[in-house]
């Protein structure tokens, strides 16, 4: 994204970070965990600023190593009754809350939910906690890559009709592309 953090961009009235979280915290009876790496406090202001209800805050002093590291973060300051839980990514600010609806009602205990939108993969992914406990840590930045590859059986794809799903931010031109307008936030 250049200079620019890209969690922070505005998107609507908050940030990509910000709108993000929100749809992810909205969640009926949901724990939501925030993993925090570059540029913490900021990133934080921005997730309090979208969120309508508390979430819980946890830094990843690893994360430039991968994303791996920050999943066990935040497992670490889960409770250990959650059997479950979402993977969400902070620059994927277009996943509606009924993704997470649709997930949760497809999970089966043992299992890993993947969202897909016309036969394309995307996030959020919902995961048995027990696979990523018994997977040991990849040696790059496979995030939840090394769990798929190690449990195929158990991985269910959940069509959904949101294209949001598929849509992450890693480039200047994917944030021009997507971004709401400002004076709507549509």
């Amino acid at each position: 994204m250049g200079r620019e953090h890209k969690l922070l961009l505005p998107w609507g009235a908050l940030t990509v970070v910000g709108t993000a979280a929100r749809s992810a915290s909205t969640v009926p009876g949901a724990h939501t965990v925030v993993v925090l790496g570059c540029r913490a406090d900021e990133v934080q202001a921005a997730v309090t600023a979208g969120v309508q209800r508390q979430v819980a805050f946890t830094t990843n002093p690893r994360w430039a190593e991968g994303m791996f590291t920050s999943i066990e973060a935040g497992l670490a300051v889960l409770p250990d009754a959650v059997e479950a839980f979402f993977v969400v990514l902070g620059d994927m600010p277009l996943i509606p809350t009924e993704a997470y609806t649709v997930l949760i009602g497809a999970y089966k205990p043992g299992s890993i939910c993947v969202p897909t939108f016309e036969g394309r993969r995307g996030h959020p992914v919902l995961v048995s906690r027990r696979l990523v406990d018994d997977t040991p840590p990849p040696d790059s930045d496979q995030g939840l890559r090394s769990v798929l590859r190690r449990y195929p059986e158990l991985v269910m794809e959940v069509p959904l009709p949101y294209h949001g799903i598929c849509v992450d931010l890693d480039t200047p031109e994917e944030y021009r592309n997507h971004k709401p307008n400002q004076a709507t936030g549509l």
